[in-house]
């Protein structure tokens, strides 16, 4: 058999081996009007998507669009703006972020806006029971996970370079900056270990941690910095 040719048994084999399977022809879900901004998958299966037009619809574990849209109190749509950034935590709520930040229910029901007081919402991850927030005017925002209790604010001058993304590792969370440095927190302090210059002409666009450092996505490049983690 040809090695890119799946026959109906091949298929099943492959699936029964828990490998993945490239789909010639994939299917594809119309979700909104706008660019999807956001996908975030849910611990049920289900996987949340959000526009540049502020609306968050959800896709059921069959695969096809649910009836289930959050919107916000009197609204249309979940934000009137676009969505920069979401997350599910581990009680299993949806966070979503744009001039502000929302908190909705596993079933899309809205629970909660926050008043954080800073720029709008880039960059949001969760590590262990904290949601950690970025925001365009550097401010960074931990959040407490069940209650959205406000716990830590850092970097509060609004000074700071805007926090474009978020790492964890199993002692720190590392940010990325606009002006492309990275910096790195304590999970258990809350306090800034470090900040290190990485591109002089373009901002950090992604963090991948690995098992001993933390590799760095920035304009056309990719740089590996010497960080043990």
């Amino acid at each position: 058999m040809h090695p890119h040719t799946h026959s109906a048994n091949t298929t099943h084999l492959l699936k029964n081996l828990h490998l993945p399977i490239y789909l010639n022809h994939p299917w594809q879900v119309k979700m909104h009007n706008t660019a999807v901004c956001c996908l975030v998958a849910s611990g049920t299966g289900c996987v949340w998507t959000c526009s540049s037009a502020g609306s968050v619809r959800q896709i059921g574990q069959d695969g096809a669009r649910s009836a289930i849209e959050a919107k916000a109190p009197g609204a249309k749509s979940a934000h009137s703006t676009a969505i920069n950034a979401a997350i599910v935590t581990n009680v299993d709520t949806l966070w979503t972020g744009a001039r502000n930040v929302r908190v909705w229910t596993a079933g899309g029901e809205w629970r909660q806006s926050l008043q954080t007081h800073a720029g709008k919402v880039l960059s949001m991850a969760v590590a262990g029971d904290c949601v950690w927030v970025g925001f365009s005017d550097g401010r960074l925002r931990l959040f407490e996970q069940d209650s959205a209790v406000c716990l830590v604010q850092l970097q509060d001058d609004g000074q700071h370079s805007p926090i474009t993304c978020f790492a964890s590792t199993p002692h720190a969370m590392w940010t990325g900056t606009a002006d492309g440095h990275v910096c790195c927190f304590g999970l258990e302090t809350r306090r800034q270990l470090l900040e290190a210059p990485v591109f002089a002409k373009s901002g950090v666009s992604a963090l991948a941690p690995t098992h001993k450092s933390v590799w760095v996505g920035g304009e056309k490049v990719v740089r590996v910095p010497v960080y043990v983690v």
